[in-house]
């Protein structure tokens, strides 16, 4: 199914139109939890209560094993959306740096 044609870089063609720099957020399903309680604290100034329906239980933290071989064929094949991806990461990256960094107050000069 992950190499069939009419699933090939589905995410890119679906955003085509769309860069990413026009959303304000991009969540990422790895750090589901930790990208929710930053979209809470930003736009709803609250907590939200993660819900997981339908997670396997014996899924584990490292996730899911792949052969190499197989994934990077998979990479080769979805390169499209491997690079809206990783630019999905870039920009949550950004996002995480500028919500560490201090607020400058600058004020006018008082004569």
């Amino acid at each position: 199914m992950c190499l069939g044609p009419e699933l090939r870089n589905y995410y890119s063609r679906f955003f085509r139109g769309f860069p990413l720099r026009r959303f304000e957020f991009i969540g990422i399903t790895e750090h589901f939890e930790s990208d929710l309680a930053d979209f809470a604290r930003r736009f709803l100034g609250r907590p939200l209560e993660p819900v997981r329906d339908n997670a396997n239980p014996r899924r584990g933290v490292a996730g899911y094993e792949i052969d190499p071989a197989l994934r990077r064929r998979i990479e080769v094949f979805h390169a499209g959306d491997v690079a809206l991806y990783r630019e999905a990461l870039r920009r949550r990256d950004l996002r995480l740096r500028e919500s560490l960094a201090p607020i400058s107050h600058s004020h006018p000069s008082i004569p």
